[in-house]
Protein backbone atom coordinates (compact mmCIF):
# COMPACT_ATOMS: atom_id res chain seq x y z
CA UNK A 1 0.00 0.00 0.00
CA UNK A 2 2.88 2.70 0.75
CA UNK A 3 3.65 2.22 -3.11
CA UNK A 4 0.82 3.96 -3.87
CA UNK A 5 1.68 7.14 -1.85
CA UNK A 6 5.13 7.47 -4.05
CA UNK A 7 2.94 6.69 -7.24
CA UNK A 8 0.38 10.24 -6.28
CA UNK A 9 3.90 11.78 -5.72
CA UNK A 10 4.60 10.80 -9.37
CA UNK A 11 1.62 11.80 -10.44
CA UNK A 12 2.00 15.12 -9.17
CA UNK A 13 5.04 15.85 -10.60
CA UNK A 14 4.13 14.62 -14.25
CA UNK A 15 1.13 17.54 -14.33
CA UNK A 16 4.02 19.67 -12.88
CA UNK A 17 6.30 18.50 -16.12
CA UNK A 18 3.26 18.77 -18.60
CA UNK A 19 2.05 21.62 -16.89
CA UNK A 20 5.13 23.39 -17.97
CA UNK A 21 5.08 22.94 -21.33
CA UNK A 22 1.47 23.15 -21.88
CA UNK A 23 0.60 19.52 -22.76
CA UNK A 24 -1.99 17.66 -21.44
CA UNK A 25 -1.39 14.85 -18.62
CA UNK A 26 -3.73 12.88 -18.97
CA UNK A 27 -1.82 10.14 -21.45
CA UNK A 28 1.38 10.51 -19.30
CA UNK A 29 -0.11 9.64 -16.15
CA UNK A 30 -1.80 7.10 -17.93
CA UNK A 31 1.09 5.35 -19.20
CA UNK A 32 2.89 5.85 -15.65
CA UNK A 33 0.00 4.12 -13.82
CA UNK A 34 -0.55 1.39 -16.63
CA UNK A 35 3.14 0.46 -16.46
CA UNK A 36 3.14 0.56 -12.69
CA UNK A 37 0.06 -1.87 -12.20
CA UNK A 38 1.67 -4.57 -15.05
CA UNK A 39 5.07 -4.46 -13.45
CA UNK A 40 3.97 -4.84 -10.32
CA UNK A 41 1.52 -7.93 -11.06
CA UNK A 42 3.90 -9.60 -13.00
CA UNK A 43 6.37 -9.07 -10.09
CA UNK A 44 4.41 -10.72 -7.79
CA UNK A 45 3.42 -13.71 -10.38
CA UNK A 46 7.29 -14.22 -10.86
CA UNK A 47 8.21 -14.28 -6.83
CA UNK A 48 4.99 -16.93 -6.29
CA UNK A 49 6.60 -18.66 -9.62
CA UNK A 50 9.69 -18.64 -7.29
CA UNK A 51 9.42 -18.65 -3.62
CA UNK A 52 5.08 -19.78 -3.82
CA UNK A 53 2.95 -18.61 -1.59
CA UNK A 54 4.65 -20.09 1.93
CA UNK A 55 5.67 -16.42 2.85
CA UNK A 56 5.75 -12.99 1.64
CA UNK A 57 9.03 -13.42 0.00
CA UNK A 58 7.47 -12.48 -3.61
CA UNK A 59 5.51 -9.35 -2.17
CA UNK A 60 9.38 -7.56 -1.96
CA UNK A 61 9.40 -8.64 -6.05
CA UNK A 62 6.11 -6.95 -6.46
CA UNK A 63 7.39 -3.88 -4.75
CA UNK A 64 10.49 -3.75 -6.63
CA UNK A 65 8.11 -4.12 -9.89
CA UNK A 66 5.87 -1.04 -9.04
CA UNK A 67 8.94 0.81 -8.17
CA UNK A 68 10.34 0.37 -11.99
CA UNK A 69 6.80 0.72 -13.47
CA UNK A 70 6.64 4.15 -11.88
CA UNK A 71 9.71 5.11 -12.59
CA UNK A 72 9.69 3.75 -16.34
CA UNK A 73 6.28 6.20 -16.98
CA UNK A 74 8.36 8.92 -15.36
CA UNK A 75 11.07 9.05 -17.18
CA UNK A 76 9.06 8.68 -20.73
CA UNK A 77 6.97 11.60 -19.73
CA UNK A 78 10.41 13.56 -18.57
CA UNK A 79 12.20 12.62 -21.85
CA UNK A 80 8.86 13.61 -23.97
CA UNK A 81 9.06 17.19 -22.34
CA UNK A 82 12.83 17.87 -22.32
CA UNK A 83 11.92 17.87 -26.04
CA UNK A 84 9.46 20.59 -26.03
CA UNK A 85 9.99 24.20 -25.05
CA UNK A 86 8.71 26.15 -21.98
CA UNK A 87 5.44 27.52 -22.05
CA UNK A 88 4.85 30.69 -20.10
CA UNK A 89 1.14 31.65 -19.47
CA UNK A 90 -0.26 33.75 -21.58
CA UNK A 91 1.01 31.97 -24.84
CA UNK A 92 4.81 33.16 -25.03
CA UNK A 93 7.37 30.41 -26.09
CA UNK A 94 10.82 30.53 -24.53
Amino acid sequence: MLEIFGLVFLIKEIRKMTEAKGVAAKKYIIITVVAWFVLEVSGAVVGLALWGDSGFEYIGLAILGAIVGGGIGYFITQNAMEKLPDVIPGGIEE
